[in-house]
């Protein structure tokens, strides 16, 4: 759920949501634990081309916190749909009649997958998974469907052990309690998958021109993301914590900076707009540099690339 689908238990589908259920929504009817449940939910949008662009050089695991009733019927109307199999012991779910709050994913429950450091995970969810699988990790934005009248997709989100909470800077995993949530909707043309089976394509060659694990080349190409970036949070004030920001900065390769004339970028939250003012110099030396809002970060993470920094720059007072 919010990885490859959006689902919505029909008892809490509206007139809100119901015309935005199509022909490509699918229906099913399981029993769960001796309760009888009605689903709609939608398919991700090109996780078909997703899926079947990186066959050609991956195998594909299911680790889900769902229960397994449940999970299989997905998985098998996903496989339907994109004609991708998925071996039954490649698929992991939680058995019914065991609690499944508080629990989290491991690599682990896949033997052979344990000590093999040619793997990669995709998630929405960084929380769900234990600290030692988190090396393997690229993140997802949560794929929501139906409108949901619930979700602002304006907003940026984190997940905490209280719950989502909305907030202006989501982070890379930094507690186990926090994760970074950004959502991708049906109306989306600039899919965050397509960036991933980029991203996945390119580790895959890397790591045979140069003999390494996908391990180490996803982490080489993702240092690359920011290589030569250098970046200021002085003018990121009040919405966020600028210490996780900097770890976002550092996970994708860049340096932090205050005040330094080889400044690429500054990161201006819209509180501080007004107080920023373009440096023409600084110790003595004529400075260009890019002044953007949060957002190009959160982009620049999520699709493990360099976006382009016009799309989101501030025009601030000279």
């Amino acid at each position: 759920d919010s990885t490859l689908i959006y689902s919505k238990d029909l008892s809490q589908i509206d007139e809100k949501h119901s015309k935005y259920i199509s022909d490509d929504s699918h229906h099913i009817a399981i029993t769960v634990e001796g309760h009888d449940y009605e689903m709609i939910f939608n398919v991700r949008v090109y996780l078909k081309e997703f899926l079947l662009r990186v066959e050609k050089i991956c195998n594909f695991y299911i680790c889900t916190l769902s229960k397994e009733p449940y999970a299989k019927e997905i998985i098998k109307i996903i496989q339907n749909k994109t004609g991708i199999t998925i071996p039954e012991q490649n698929i992991i779910a939680v058995t019914e009649g065991i609690d499944n709050r508080n629990k989290k994913k491991s690599l682990s429950l896949f033997s052979k997958l344990e000590n093999d450091e040619n793997k990669l995970i995709i998630d929405d969810s960084v929380a769900v998974w234990r600290e030692s699988d988190l090396n393997y990790l690229l993140p997802s934005k949560r794929y929501c469907s139906f409108n949901d009248p619930d979700i602002n997709m304006y907003f940026y989100q984190i997940e905490t052990k209280e719950g989502l909470r909305a907030q202006d800077s989501p982070t890379i995993i930094s507690e186990n309690d926090v994760v970074p949530v950004y959502y991708e909707s049906d109306k989306t043309t600039n899919y965050q998958l397509k960036y991933l089976a980029n991203f996945i394509e390119r580790v895959f060659k890397l790591s045979m021109s140069r003999n390494c694990s996908i391990a180490y080349a996803a982490k080489t190409i993702r240092k690359r993301v920011f290589d030569g970036l250098v970046i200021d949070l002085t003018y990121y004030g009040e919405y966020g914590n600028v210490s996780l920001l900097s770890e976002l900065v550092i996970y994708l390769g860049g340096k932090i900076t205050r005040d330094s004339p080889d400044v690429t970028h500054f990161i201006i939250s819209q509180s501080n707009v007004k107080q920023f003012r373009r440096p023409k110099k600084i110790e003595g030396k004529l400075i260009q540099f890019f002044s953007v809002n949060s957002k190009w970060l959160f982009d620049c993470y999520f699709n493990l690339k360099r976006m382009d920094e016009g799309l989101f720059e501030y025009k601030v007072v000279l």
